[in-house]
């Protein structure tokens, strides 16, 4: 079960950082195999204006208040990779959407930039294999 969170509370975060979205995603958000006292809290967000180091910290401990909990991981969807993107995508559970449906709304654009980036995430397993193999032909018995 998602923690019981203060909507008020929620709303000045909110306000304060000037969040588009929150979303959680990961083992929280399907609640398979969450060990609440083990397992973080994955949480996106989208904010209207880009946030600094201090803001980024101040949103942190402000959401780990907010949740009772101390072990969030928290990702900026901006600037996330492809692949957490699409994480997002399929597992997501809205926290806060400032315009109702604008979740549903991004995930195509989550998914795009997920299959934009599939080829340079090829080459680079392809890369990590050849390197692999080198080292392996390397060691000695």
């Amino acid at each position: 079960m998602l923690t019981k969170i203060d909507t008020d509370k929620l709303q000045q975060v909110v306000e304060k950082y000037h969040l588009k979205l929150l979303v959680y995603y990961g083992s929280y958000a399907r609640q398979e195999d969450y060990d609440h006292s083990r397992s973080d809290i994955d949480i996106a967000f989208i904010s209207e204006q880009q946030l600094g180091s201090q803001q980024l910290f101040d949103l942190m401990s402000d959401l780990i208040m907010l949740h009772r909990k101390s072990n969030i991981d928290l990702v900026n969807l901006q600037t996330a990779s492809g692949l957490l993107k699409e994480a997002v995508a399929n597992d997501g559970r809205v926290l806060y959407e400032k315009e109702e449906g604008y979740f549903q709304q991004l995930c195509p654009y989550l998914y795009k930039c997920y299959y934009e980036t599939r080829k340079f995430r090829q080459i680079k397993h392809a890369l990590f294999e050849k390197k692999l193999a080198e080292e392996l032909k390397n060691v000695r018995p």
